[in-house]
């Protein structure tokens, strides 16, 4: 029988590795659903699966101890379930099991925030506002007032600002530890302890950004396993009377409003025909040869005759100089341009 060679390893060692894998997996330009990470991510979830089975067997944690009862070496195992549960939310599954495999990460992150609690590690406001899930849904669907968002925005504000002390801290204590705990005797106990313990704080703020991210994909999910048909979606049926009405026109509303301006387009009828249109202004007198008075008869359209008469031997007159000048004038004559 083949033994399996993880199983081998130390606890430190197991626990590392998946510490290492979690560390890559966020730092790499990869996708995640790339089979390199996957494979990656599976290796990861197995190991701390080992790291927490094997400290439920040394019952190296209990709700009846306090945080100052654990060893320094022995707090990083607290991460484990949480690792375990941010690295399972990353699995690539069809969808129809991504639900349960979502469920089954919440719960291991829960069981993370439940011990930080128990040993009142980290913000525990924040803590208990993850893990009473009915309570933060109730304040979603009720109408937030202007404290409230003032109360949150002040929140994170505070968030931000505890977590760039974070950062800061843990880049200082960092710099002091050995890199495992095979030189952990080297090492301050006091240095270790608060390592950890700031380790444990940053894992809070992402366990429960992960416990959100979870809630949101579950509520995406269930939306789309109620759906009467999830290949097929409903198309509306064509109404049987539709071809007995006649069609509309079409009509913009721009154009109505025109139209019922100025009198164009389809509400636009004619309210005479052009016969009474000619007879109703003969009567008002309002043709062009209508109301012309007797000055412009016979004497105007003599002058008009006379004097058009006079224009045309001027014009003709012109043109006869003209032809008499081209005579005695060649073509080009007088034209001085470009010459030396």
């Amino acid at each position: 029988m083949s033994v399996d060679p993880d199983e081998q390893k130390s606890l430190s060692e197991l626990f590392y590795e998946a510490f290492q894998i979690h560390t890559d997996i966020e730092n790499t330009s990869e996708p995640t659903n790339s089979e390199a990470n996957q494979i990656s991510i599976k290796r990861g979830i197995k190991l701390s699966q080992i790291v927490q089975s094997r400290t439920d067997e040394l019952r190296l944690f209990s709700t009846n101890e306090e945080v100052g009862e654990i060893s320094s070496i022995n707090l990083k195992y607290l991460l484990s379930p949480s690792i375990c549960g941010v690295l399972t939310s990353l699995v690539q599954t069809a969808r129809e099991e991504r639900k349960s495999l979502l469920i089954s990460a919440e719960k291991l992150i829960f069981q993370f925030l439940d011990r930080c609690k128990d040993y009142n590690i980290g913000p525990i406001k924040d803590i208990e506002r993850c893990l009473n899930v009915d309570d933060s849904k109730t304040v979603k669907n009720n109408p937030r007032d202007l404290a409230s968002m003032n109360a949150e925005r002040e929140a994170k504000i505070a968030k931000f600002k505890r977590n760039k002390e974070l950062e800061s801290r843990l880049k200082h204590l960092k710099s002091s530890l050995p890199e495992n705990d095979s030189e952990s005797s080297n090492v301050d106990d006091e240095t270790l302890r608060n390592y950890w313990l700031a380790v444990i704080e940053k894992w809070i703020d992402i366990s429960i950004e992960n416990i959100g991210n979870i809630s949101q994909e579950k509520e995406i999910l269930s939306f789309w396993e109620n759906m009467p048909d999830k290949n097929n979606p409903p198309v509306p049926a064509p109404s049987t009377s539709r071809n007995n009405k006649k069609p509309q026109n079409f009509i913009l509303t721009r154009d109505k409003a025109q139209a019922a301006v100025f009198g164009a387009g389809y509400p636009s009828l004619p309210s005479m025909t052009v016969e009474q249109y000619f007879e109703s202004h003969v009567a008002a007198g309002t043709l062009p040869d209508q109301g012309i008075g007797p000055s412009s008869g016979a004497n105007g359209q003599q002058n008009g005759e006379n004097s058009s008469d006079d224009e045309s031997d001027d014009k003709l007159k012109k043109q006869r100089e003209f032809d008499d000048w081209k005579d005695t004038h060649r073509r080009g004559d007088g034209n001085r341009m470009n010459m030396g």
